[in-house]
């Protein structure tokens, strides 16, 4: 790390220059070359300037710092594929990339060059709503005229804050330390309280929960209330359920209830609300109930790779049989930890378990456990296996198996091993990252597979097994598309060809779909644009609920970093698959 300090201690006394003025700034020039046989390099040649808006009564009245350079901005020059970030820190740096939200602070007020494609901001990258100024390239680029203005709140007066360069993840800081002189005007006088209002009746209205039902059906029913003088938590209501003008419940504080209609018909379902004035208001809609349909028994299995593949490649199919009242079970196969500790794959699979929830919506039931998969062979082979349950229709398995990378070859930090590297021979065992499990052939995982299917659906044509595409053609990126002979993640085809056994190899009983995953983030001709706009809505809907999840505990958006947005929403748009 690189450290500059400057201290300036300007004071602001009975007079001052009004105005933005350049308070302090430094020279943060730096170049970077990885030590050989490293080919990244990335330099920068530019200065940090403070500038402080100042009244006509010497108050401070707007603060920001500036990356820029002698004329009209700084250059950087980067080499290798790799990023620099910007970002205004405080109370300390950082020197872990993936601490770049954690004491991120300052809006981008405005920057330069804003049409280059290299150059990006980051909006939002904390709870704050700080920025992240974002420089990056694959191969090589000269950026010239580089400006980022950081507009820092005035609570930070009298403090040290860090205007900090990090050259991709973890390569090398460039830290000048600021010092921001002066004080704050003085908030103005509250106005004085306006007279209160004459009491006026609630607003009331209801939600009800699933909106469509049968006579077996436990609807929940939710009031929305408001008064101009009672908080909502005072208010009472009651309800009537089939618009009789008789009330079926008491007053009540409780403003959500719960309703089971015995005969299919519309009934009209009345709320009436009161305030502590004794003024009264109603709301009424009317609720569909169909008869009771038979319960079915049929399952729906997902099985992927990763914690976010079923909602990129398998949905809005995952959604519709599951509004088909079909059993979901999704079954993730490796960690994807991408070689990067507990902690990421950790969020991942809290992210998955988000997206169940805004499938099956709110409020369900739920649990985690270890349990015990076990298949016959020779004698009896038994697997622990993390599992989590939400509501009475979807399971989810986490196998936790090390990420395998792009390419198959894993990751120094599991030792580079991998599904792949089992499937091919090269690995003679694997075992999950949490050690609850070590698989000791490449039978042994795919006969885990099947045994988990086996242990909760049926072994008939009712239950099918949704996949990802095993044909290395169709799974290739085609020449007009975005990545042209890309083939998709390694881990994504072991995964389709242990599906393969354990269908088609085995001659098992079930439906088999297997669905096209990278090409459609390609942008490839071969699979137009085939959703609209509601399914585009549910499937990005469940991405997003992974994503904002994982954010929310590591600071890192999944949505705007690794893969483009662009990648995401093409996926968002497209649904393929083939049944066999």
């Amino acid at each position: 790390m690189v450290l500059g300090s400057l201290a300036v201690a300007q004071i602001v006394g009975a007079s001052c220059s009004t105005g933005w003025q350049v308070v302090s700034s430094a020279d943060n020039s730096f170049a970077w070359t990885e030590p050989l046989p490293g080919l990244r390099a990335a330099s920068w040649t530019g200065s940090v300037q403070l500038l402080e808006n100042y009244d006509g009564s010497c108050y401070v009245t707007g603060i920001h710092l500036d990356f820029t350079g002698p004329v009209s901005g700084g250059t950087f020059v980067l080499a290798g594929n790799l990023f620099v970030s910007a970002t205004i820190q405080y109370p300390s740096a950082f020197s872990d990339y993936g601490a770049v939200a954690t004491n991120a602070y300052g809006a981008l007020g405005a920057w330069s060059p804003t049409s280059d494609n290299h150059v990006s901001p980051h909006y939002g990258i904390n709870a704050r709503g700080a920025d992240e100024y974002f420089v990056q390239d694959g191969l090589a680029a000269t950026i010239a005229g580089v400006t980022a203005s950081f507009n820092l709140p005035l609570d930070l007066l009298g403090q040290t804050v860090y205007a900090q360069m990090h050259v991709g993840t973890n390569l090398y800081n460039q830290v000048n330390s600021f010092y921001l002189p002066g004080s704050a005007p003085p908030p103005p006088p509250p106005p004085p309280p306006p007279p209160p209002p004459p009491n006026a009746p609630p607003s009331a209205d209801f939600s009800w929960n699933p909106t469509a039902g049968d006579t077996n059906t436990a609807f929940t029913f939710t009031a929305t209330v408001s008064d101009d003088q009672d908080p909502p938590s005072s208010i009472q209501v009651r309800w009537d359920w089939n618009g009789d003008g008789t009330w079926d419940t008491s007053w009540s504080t409780t403003q959500t209830a719960q309703h089971t209609f015995g005969s299919p018909a519309d009934y009209t379902v009345v709320l009436e609300a009161i305030d502590s004035g004794g003024l009264t208001t109603t709301a009424s809609h009317v609720i569909s109930v169909a008869p009771a349909q038979p319960v079915t028994a049929s399952w729906d299995v997902y099985l992927h790779a990763h914690e976010d593949d079923w909602q990129l490649w398998q949905s809005p199919m995952s959604y519709k049989d599951y509004q088909n009242g079909e059993n979901l079970l999704f079954i993730t196969a490796t960690a994807g930890d991408g070689g990067q500790g507990a902690s990421r794959w950790q969020a991942r699979e809290a992210g998955q378990e988000a997206s169940v929830r805004a499938l099956a919506g709110a409020g369900l039931a739920e649990s985690s456990s270890s349990v015990s998969i076990c298949y016959t062979a020779v004698g009896q082979v038994c697997h622990s296996i993390w599992h989590y349950t939400y509501g009475d229709r979807t399971i989810s398995f986490f196998m936790r198996l090390p990420d395998g990378n792009l390419d198959g070859g894993g990751f120094a930090s599991t030792g580079f091993h991998s599904l792949p590297k089992l499937r091919d021979g090269q690995d003679l065992t694997l075992a999950a990252l949490d050690n609850s499990a070590t698989y000791v052939s490449w039978a042994d995982f795919y006969l885990t597979l099947q045994a988990i299917v086996n242990t909760y659906a049926p072994y008939d044509s009712t239950t099918w097994i949704n996949a990802p595409e095993f044909n290395r053609t169709m799974g290739t990126g085609g020449p007009d598309s975005d990545c042209p002979g890309c083939l998709p993640h390694a881990d994504h085809l072991a995964v389709a060809d242990a599906a393969y056994q354990i269908t088609v190899g085995l001659n098992a009983p079930w439906g088999r779909a297997f669905f096209v995953d990278y090409p459609m983030g390609w942008n490839d001709s071969r699979y137009p644009v085939n959703l609209d706009t509601t399914l585009y809505t549910i499937k990005k809907s469940f991405f997003m609920a992974y994503s904002d999840t994982i954010k929310a505990m590591t600071g890192f958006d999944e949505y705007l970093y690794g893969w483009s947005v662009r990648f995401w929403e093409n996926s968002f748009w497209r649904e393929y698959h083939r049944v066999l």
